[in-house]
């Protein structure tokens, strides 16, 4: 099966694992069903974003995801269950809702912490999107991975995660005409945008107090860079504390593996690139290194497009070479079906963009059993 992100692309897909809600719970659709646009419409407007497919070229290739979805779902309606509390005028402190976004970073951690693969899979491709929610979670569970390397101790990491998931908490008392938005933010916009993370450090000192000021420095912080650029404060090196230069990477990584309103998401050896330029210049230095070495810039079971332009699946990761994992290529650039097995390290191929799916015509060969 393959992760997807969900799109009417998906009408007549047969669903490989049950869909829940968005909260975790509450039975969408069962494994199984094709998908009619019925089904896509309602998944949508649930505030579905990602499902698992059978994938017709590998279908019982298994999903290796270092956190559960279920528990991505949980965290991730935490966050947007806190977020909509403290955005809201109250007189009481949301000490349920708080509750529950501890138990779901509990979770989190102790999942990173079981995983025993060297590299990790963090996460879909194009996991965060638009969606605040998805991305605190996406985000968290990266730093989560980096601050294991680090490394961190548990309650340490139950503070990043912490900070990690309410880090955008300030953006829950924006306009929601500016956070809405199509393309790049107008002046007002950008003015809004700066000044979120204060907002969200002034809301948790008011509203909750029990939360550590080390996960506090986390929604104050985690804009700051190395080199004095970022923002609120502009602060630099050292002066930005290690929780928030940790998120800062693993907030970096998730939105640029996402597509935005303004651009489409990076392509593999951009974001490689990108950690590297920036790496010990304005992100943290051991914390960009241990992303390139310990965490899946390419996911497991990825549909990929190689840069010898044969498309193929990623089948194991290849630590220290985040662009050259195994794959299995199924089609040569001349479009000649195969199924052969490839190493790439060590090789001068790798990998050139993630796909959302197979090419329709390589469906198409598949369905007339003419990949052996």
């Amino acid at each position: 099966m393959q992760r997807y992100l969900l799109t009417e692309a998906m009408v007549g897909r047969e669903v490989a694992v049950d869909i829940a809600g968005p909260d975790g719970t509450g039975l969408l659709v069962a494994a199984g069903v094709r998908l009619d646009r019925r089904d896509v419409a309602a998944l949508l407007s649930r505030g579905v974003q990602h499902v698992f497919l059978r994938d017709e070229l590998f279908p019982d290739f298994p999903v290796l995801d270092t956190v559960p979805v279920h528990v991505r779902l949980e965290a991730a309606a935490a966050v947007s269950d806190i977020t909509a509390a403290l955005s809201r005028p109250r007189q009481e402190r949301p000490v349920a809702e708080l509750r529950r976004l501890l138990q779901a970073a509990r979770k989190l951690v102790e999942e990173v912490l079981a995983a025993e693969a060297e590299v990790s899979d963090l996460g879909p491709w194009d996991a965060g999107g638009t969606d605040r929610a998805a991305h605190a979670v996406e985000a968290a569970a990266i730093a989560v991975q980096i601050g294991r390397h680090y490394p961190l101790a548990r309650d340490q990491l139950l503070r990043l995660c912490l900070g990690t998931l309410l880090m955008d908490v300030g953006l829950g008392r924006m306009p929601e005409s500016i956070l809405s938005q199509p393309g790049l933010l107008d002046a007002d916009g950008v003015t809004a945008m700066l000044g979120h993370p204060r907002a969200g450090w002034q809301i948790i000192h008011r509203w909750l107090p029990s939360v550590a000021p080390t996960a506090a420095s986390v929604v104050l912080q985690h804009h700051e860079r190395l080199d004095g650029s970022g923002y609120p404060k502009g602060r630099q090196g050292p002066d930005i504390y290690l929780f928030a230069r940790i998120a800062a990477v693993a907030d970096v990584l998730t939105a640029v593996r996402s597509d935005r309103p303004h651009r489409r998401r990076f392509r593999p050896a951009q974001i490689v690139g990108l950690l590297q330029e920036e790496a010990g210049v304005a992100l943290d230095n051991k914390s960009c290194a241990i992303v390139l070495r310990h965490v899946a810039i390419v996911p497991h079971g990825a549909i990929v497009r190689l840069t010898d332009g044969a498309l193929a699946k990623v089948v194991a990761h290849s630590p220290s070479a985040p662009l050259q994992p195994l794959c299995v290529v199924l089609a040569d650039s001349g479009g000649d079906i195969q199924r052969r097995q490839v190493q790439l390290r060590g090789s001068r191929v790798y990998v050139r963009e993630i796909l959302d799916d197979w090419p329709q015509a390589v469906l198409e060969r598949a369905r007339r059993g003419r990949i052996l």
